[in-house]
């Protein structure tokens, strides 16, 4: 049976409940993440400490996850259903 790493679409080990982590890597779209997030000002407060602090914690978070799951470039990790999708994207 091919690894989760090397599973293609069609024969993905992944099913939507598993607790499968999948880094994804977001570093070419942490930019445009980071203005889509400014369009939610009111959320921002609560969630990300405001506005102005916006960009540093998402970049924190990033680079967070990238070093927890042994990543070098800015990472989301995604799990269950979605981390599915993300490792049947990526062998397509």
């Amino acid at each position: 049976m091919a690894s989760p790493a090397t599973a293609s679409a069609t024969s993905s080990p992944c099913s939507p409940t598993a607790g499968t982590e999948q880094a994804v890597d977001i570093g070419p779209h942490l930019d445009a993440k980071i203005a889509a997030a400014r369009c939610y000002a009111t959320q921002l407060g609560f969630q990300l400490g405001g506005t102005e602090h916006v960009a540093a914690r998402l970049r924190e978070l990033a680079a967070a996850e990238a070093r927890r799951v042994g990543g070098g470039t800015p990472s989301e990790v995604l799990t269950g259903a979605a981390s599915c999708t993300a490792l049947a994207a990526r062998h397509r």
